[in-house]
């Protein structure tokens, strides 16, 4: 039982310095700006017609209702702010969580209007982790304001926000594979299925940027039946097996980079834009401590 409690312990709450963390946090707030509220904005959902609004989720368990033009479009900006002053580290406190409960708001209404997109979810289930992490004691500009008054560089206060962040990432596509092999079983990986999507999807998406870079290839690819169950199978075992990055390092230098260009040809082949959000969820997985000491050795002489 002692043992179960160490490596609990280990797992969760090892002493680890405070600027991976802030650069984690920094990181993920500005790819999130960068990637999806300055290319889209979200103030259009706010002109939908209030007759196609059906309430999801927390916005039917409170009864909320549409909310006028204006009033949105404070929330929205009101959000942005919040992202970017998360990002730079100012008033990081309440900068994370302004993020989080506007970014609930923000990101979920236009999911009241029949939408769904379950990579949307994690981004505020980040942001409410970082707000109750210590996400600003360095690499930000709180820190540089306080540097007269330095906290501690190092503790366990500072690994387990990176560990759930992990914990959340390999859930989301453990939770993909399994509901592959629910609702398909094999045949996921003995039909014809990857096939038809990569060339569906090139015919709905013949504008989009993505699909016309990724044209080529998927043209390729939906002449070779069996490389698409191949790549079929081999998603479903990254998606399977991704959990084991959590607890072996072996693993994690496969695994994550497979995960990687996995949805880097969904982006090209099917049009799936993830990076929106995971982009900055993959800052988590660097071993930073390690790339800082490898830079430190060539400045040596």
């Amino acid at each position: 039982m002692n043992a179960l409690a160490t490596r609990w312990n280990r797992f969760w709450f090892a002493p680890v310095p405070a600027w991976p963390l802030g650069l984690c946090r920094a990181w993920f707030f500005a790819s999130f700006y960068a990637l999806y509220l300055y290319r889209w904005d979200q103030r259009v959902y706010a002109f939908f017609p209030e007759g196609f609004f059906q309430p999801r989720s927390f916005f039917a368990w409170l009864s909320l209702t549409p909310v006028s033009e204006a009033a949105f479009a404070g929330l929205v900006t009101g959000f942005e702010y919040a992202v970017v002053l998360s990002a730079l580290g100012l008033f990081t406190r309440l900068a994370t969580a302004a993020s989080f409960v506007l970014g609930l708001y923000v990101i979920g209404y236009q999911f009241n209007y029949g939408y769904l997109h379950w990579a949307h979810a994690v981004v505020p289930i980040t942001m409410g982790i970082l707000a109750l992490a210590p996400s600003g004691d360095a690499l930000s500009i709180d820190a540089w304001r306080r540097r007269a008054k330095p906290v501690r560089p190092t503790g366990g206060q500072y690994g387990w926000p990176m560990q759930l962040v992990r914990l959340i990432f390999v859930s989301i596509f453990l939770a993909a594979g399994l509901s592959k092999l629910r609702a398909a079983g094999l045949a996921w990986v003995t039909s014809d299925t990857l096939r038809y999507y990569i060339l569906e999807n090139q015919y709905i998406f013949q504008e989009a940027a993505a699909a016309s870079w990724g044209r080529p290839v998927a043209a390729w690819l939906v002449n070779s039946p069996t490389l698409c169950r191949r790549l079929a199978g081999l998603s479903l075992a990254l998606e399977l097996s991704a959990p084991a990055a959590l607890f072996s390092h072996r693993a994690r230098r496969l695994l994550i980079p497979a995960l990687f260009v996995f949805q880097v040809g969904n982006a090209l082949l099917l049009y799936q834009d993830f990076f929106f959000a995971y982009l900055g969820l993959y800052a988590f997985w660097v071993p930073w401590q390690q790339v800082h000491q490898c830079l430190s050795r060539r400045r040596l002489p």
